[in-house]
């Protein structure tokens, strides 16, 4: 039964881990896209 338990707990820890992970990618990522378009703009002008 405690083996059960810690399985879960495991499984819920590293679901919001991964979670974050997947927000912060996405953060860095759109981070980036930004800055490339503001770049663009700047050349293009």
């Amino acid at each position: 039964m405690k083996i059960r338990i810690l399985i879960f707990i495991f499984f819920v820890h590293s679901k919001r881990f991964l979670l974050q992970q997947y927000k912060a990618h996405k953060a860095f990522h759109f981070k980036t896209c930004l800055k490339n378009l503001s770049y663009n703009d700047s050349v293009n002008s």
